[in-house]
């Protein structure tokens, strides 16, 4: 019995640890596209501006904390930063790649594009580009 137990903390610690990965690849996504828009004179402010928040609200979201947001933020934040998120799932045992779509029969787009994040290990669970 105490093995099933110890088998649910690691579930449990790898699921968690999954999620702060998969939430620390979207903060550092929006992060990279700020970073290459700050060229250009857009500043944090512009993103509050809008997203109709206060600028210290967006600032503690690329803080050492990475932040817990819902889709809709996900995607209020892509529209004010003017980029569109394609996701695409790789299954664990096949290494088939899934798209919105259904399964993605050619690779070169994502060849071509830079990884984001690649999930825990050397199972890639999600892969999020830009």
């Amino acid at each position: 019995m105490s093995m099933k137990i110890n088998e649910n903390k690691q579930t449990d610690f790898d699921a968690k640890y999954d999620r702060e990965i998969m939430k620390a690849a979207f903060a550092s996504m929006f992060w990279s596209v700020l970073s290459s828009k700050k060229a250009s004179g857009y500043k944090l402010q512009d993103l509050a501006r809008a997203l109709g928040r206060h600028k210290s609200a967006v600032s503690r979201w690329f803080g050492s904390t990475s932040p817990n947001w819902e889709i809709s933020t996900v995607s209020d934040i892509a529209n004010a930063l003017d980029v569109d998120i394609q996701i695409h799932a790789v299954c664990r045992n096949t290494g088939k790649i899934f798209g919105p779509s259904g399964e993605v029969k050619s690779t070169s787009t994502i060849a071509s594009t830079q990884v984001i994040s690649e999930g825990t290990s050397a199972k890639p669970t999600m892969r999020v580009y830009a």
